[in-house]
């Protein structure tokens, strides 16, 4: 009876050391990965902060761009000002030569006049004297009296606009402009005379 019991106690011993031994066998695999567990989430750490410097380093770029976009956007809007921008006069001949608009040029020289000359723009224009327009909105150009021939002087031309009545290079009513590009291609100074 008490061999049954040492034996049994032997026994259970023997079984008791074995599941020591599978225990400490677990703890040093948990340890082992605990310890993976524990280098992956250093390596992890270190991977995000690497990731939000380059976001961060991104979001800078992005925004050096954004002021550049809108410096562009802004330097692209002055220039299309600067290139709608157009200037006008109408006027009598006679106030033209005045105030230095037109000079006559051409026709025979005889020795009491010199027939057959033409008004033209002068080489230098004063913009103080011309009416300024922006050609994106404006595209017809209101004469003084619509009853009355006017010419232009200028170099645009008239194949490019519409008006009441034309008579070659004469014409009567508003100049409406058809083509804005076409027609201020020339010169950005429209100059009309009154006949």
């Amino acid at each position: 009876d008490m061999m049954k019991r040492v034996t049994a106690l032997v026994a259970r011993a023997q079984e008791t050391a074995k599941e020591l031994a599978d225990a400490r066998k677990r703890e040093e695999d948990l340890r082992g990965e605990n310890s993976k567990l524990k280098a992956q989430i250093v390596a992890d750490a270190l991977r995000i902060a690497e990731l939000t410097a380059t976001i961060e380093q991104s979001a800078q770029t992005i925004s050096l761009m954004q002021a550049r976009v809108d410096s562009l956007d802004a330097s692209v809007t002055e220039l299309r000002a600067t290139q709608s921008k157009a200037f006008y006069v109408i006027g009598k001949e006679g106030d033209l030569l005045q105030k230095g608009i037109g000079v006559k040029e051409g026709g025979a020289n005889l020795v009491v006049a010199r027939v057959g000359r033409t008004l033209v723009p002068a080489r230098t224009l004063d913009r103080e004297l011309f009416t300024p327009i922006d050609t994106r909105q404006v595209h017809e150009i209101s004469v003084p009296d619509s009853s009355r021939t006017y010419r232009i002087v200028s170099r645009q031309s008239l194949d490019d606009a519409d008006v009441v009545a034309r008579d070659g290079a004469s014409f009567r009513g508003n100049l409406k402009i058809k083509d804005i590009d076409r027609f201020w291609a020339q010169s950005k100074y429209l100059i009309i005379v009154q006949r």
